[in-house]
């Protein structure tokens, strides 16, 4: 299984969850290390455009891309698991993950996009638990360079 993260140069490495630790997300809460990916790299960069509102804000970025074995634990959980207004209840998605992060368990937990919320697609989220002793098992396989085109940022 191969996973997308677009990074900042800076933690493009850093493999730890070191997000989940000092943030909220929306499958998580303070105190969890976790790393948030995507299936695909154009979700990867997609995921984080929403979150950056001026280019200029935007450290050096890289797309690190991770390799799980094929027999590594995972857990998904559908979009038709999620009650329909589910994207406008982060509350209980924390929840949700919190449970998954805390019980250490699987490896990944694949997860429904916000931004892609479509059953049908190949498009999703992965969350790294680095609470799994399955999460060893992953690798960086690749950190390249990135960025974002400018046609994102326009108004």
């Amino acid at each position: 299984m191969r996973l997308w993260r677009l990074s900042s140069v800076r933690h493009a490495r850093d493999f730890t969850g070191g997000y989940g630790i000092f943030n909220n997300g929306r499958w998580n809460t303070v105190g969890r290390p976790v790393t948030y990916c995507a299936t695909v790299p154009s979700l990867a960069a997609l995921e984080k455009r929403v979150h950056i509102t001026d280019a200029a804000d935007l450290p050096p970025q890289a797309l690190v891309a991770y390799d799980a074995p094929d027999d590594i634990s995972v857990r998904t959980i559908e979009i038709s698991a999620l009650p329909q207004d589910w994207a406008s209840r982060e509350t209980q998605t924390q929840q949700l993950g919190d449970e998954w992060l805390d019980a250490g368990a699987e490896a990944i937990l694949v997860v429904p996009s916000v931004v892609m919320p479509i059953a049908e697609t190949v498009d999703r989220n992965a969350l790294i638990s680095h609470r799994s002793a399955d999460a060893t098992r992953i690798t960086i396989a690749h950190v390249i360079p990135f960025t974002l085109d400018a046609r994102l940022f326009r108004p």
